[in-house]
């Protein structure tokens, strides 16, 4: 019924005048900005506007659901990004469902956050060189208590890092190592990193805690 639902919205959505297109591209471009400085308040709201003037607008329902799940509102984040899901039609997206898997999660819904973290891991798996989705692939993994191919995913992530990009990666190991209240394995992860950015003040904070 959802589906159908989607459809016929899509069916109906009216073409929008030249004036309204270029409304919805500054919205877009604003709403972008304010996501890059992690303003996520103002970006939602500019892409909760556009998909009230068009919503068969895709890429502004992911974005408001992706905004939504960075300030803790995973109710509209599963609902948004189920919604923009479906609305993909299967494109590659796994950074789409990571974030749903996760809002589902937290929400209680277990079975459906791990089906949506299957699709992230079959979409993954063709693209296994990209960083960012490879750390995706480690914190799924953990979500799994899967702490044997965690811990080597982030070890190879880490390997070929000397000074830059190495902060999200070691954080994530280092807080994957206190998860399992395995103090020595955080503070190794962390004095690694600390080689690498001797002056980072999260980094040393956190080798202090």
């Amino acid at each position: 019924t959802r589906i159908w639902a989607v459809g016929l919205a899509l069916a109906l959505a009216p073409m929008g005048t030249s004036a309204e297109v270029a409304g919805t591209a500054a919205l877009h471009a604003e709403a972008k900005a304010h996501q890059s400085r992690g303003e996520h308040g103002p970006a939602r709201q500019k892409y909760e506007a556009i998909v009230a003037q068009d919503p068969a607008d895709a890429r502004a329902l992911r974005e408001a659901g992706r905004s939504a799940h960075a300030m803790g509102d995973f109710k509209f984040a599963a609902y948004a990004l189920s919604r923009a899901s479906i609305m993909a039609k299967g494109a590659r997206d796994p950074e789409l469902y990571y974030l749903l898997g996760e809002a589902l999660f937290a929400l209680g819904k277990d079975a459906e956050g791990r089906e949506a973290h299957d699709a992230a891991l079959a979409q993954i798996a063709a693209h296994p060189s990209e960083r960012v989705e490879r750390l995706w692939q480690a914190r799924i993994y953990v979500r799994r208590n899967d702490y044997e191919n965690a811990e080597r995913l982030y070890n190879a992530l880490e390997a070929p890092i000397s000074q830059g990009g190495a902060f999200e990666i070691s954080m994530a190991h280092a807080e994957f190592h206190i998860l399992l209240k395995d103090w020595i394995g955080a503070e190794r992860v962390l004095r690694r990193f600390l080689v690498w950015e001797p002056k980072h003040v999260q980094g040393r904070q956190m080798l202090a805690w």
